[in-house]
Parts: structure tokens; sequence; C-alpha cells
């Protein structure tokens, strides 16, 4: 008799789950995947929020949340976050969102569980966020020239990332050149070539 009152009710709340308007296949392990539960570091709520919103990729505010999540997930070392977090910025660089394409540079400059560093690919991507006026990703682009990471070292392109960064009021890349914020002074392109 136990048994059987047991089975009705497992049936009684998965109808509830469903009724609930919850995703086929959720149930009482799934229901924890609220903010609440992300926000207490619980990464699998993260990542099932995020996949959710995710779901609805048409509108954009729905993306946004999810890549927000998926962050939350990737930085608490969740790999499968990382993946789903990486495919949303790639589809934003390509998509003529600068700042996509800055993140994908510092996903790959930093490395972490999903994929191993890139310092070579996260030029190609903070140079296409700073040709968009992206002040962070002209400095990072100009220090990892000045510090040979991704390739060989080159003063000379380094110092013109940092001036476009200085230019855009990046505070330590002014710094580093021993300028003031947003200074008027053209920059100074490499030799032989843009870059």
């Amino acid at each position: 008799m136990r048994q059987r009152s047991i089975g009705i009710s497992g049936i009684m709340l998965s109808g509830l789950f469903l009724l609930a308007g919850c995703p086929r296949g959720a149930g009482p392990r799934n229901a924890t995947a609220s903010p609440t539960a992300c926000d207490e570091g619980d990464l699998a709520a993260c990542y099932e929020l995020g996949r959710r919103y995710a779901a609805r990729s048409t509108d954009a505010q729905a993306l946004d949340r999810a890549r927000g999540y998926f962050k939350t997930a990737c930085h608490g070392a969740m790999a499968r976050a990382c993946v789903e977090l990486r495919k949303i910025e790639q589809a934003r660089c390509s998509g003529g969102v600068p700042e996509g394409c800055y993140n994908l540079g510092e996903m790959y400059r930093l490395g972490n569980s999903a994929f191993k560093r890139s310092p070579a690919r996260a030029r190609s991507y903070h140079k296409a966020a700073c040709s968009e006026g992206v002040a962070d990703a002209c400095f990072k682009l100009g220090v990892m020239w000045q510090d040979g990471k991704g390739g060989a070292a080159d003063r000379d392109r380094a110092g013109y990332y940092l001036q476009e960064a200085c230019r855009a009021k990046h505070a330590a890349a002014c710094r580093m050149l021993g300028a003031s914020p947003g200074s008027p002074s053209p920059p100074t392109r490499p030799r032989g070539q843009t870059p």
C-alpha cells in the first residue's frame, strides 16, 4: 500500500511540473535551477538557467541573461558552461558586436577549463574589437605585442595599440605611455603596414 501512494504522489508531482510550465524532463532535480540558487553558488542551477534563456535565442535580452548565467558557471570552472558561453560570444562577434570579440579574446588570452590558452587567437579577437573602438581590447593587444604573447614582440605595434587605447581614455594605457587620457596625439603606425 505504501509503495502505491509513493508512486501516485510521484505521478502527481510530475503532473504539477508540467502544469507549472517546467520544461519536459524537469523534475525535482531541476526545480532548484532558480536565480537564487545560482546566486548562492549552485553552478548547475546557473548552467540550467543559461540553457533555458539560450533556448530563446531570438530574444536579445534572454540571450544576455543566458550569457550572464553561463559566465557565472564558467568562472566556477564548469567546462560545459564555458563551451556555451564561447558559442554565444562567437555569434556576437560574427554578428558585429565588438564586445563579443573582446570577450573571446579574453577567453583565449586567459584560457579556462573548456579550452586551452591561445595568445595568437586572443590577439586576433582583440584586434577585431580594437578596430571597432573597444579600448580594453586595444590595451590588451598593446600589452601582448609588448610582451611577445601570441607572436614576436614588436614595440612599434605595442605603442600604436597603447596610443589607441589612451586616445579612448584608457587610464592604464595612458600611464604606460606617460600621457593624459584622451590625448589628441596621432598614433604611430607600425613600419610598413597597418596593424
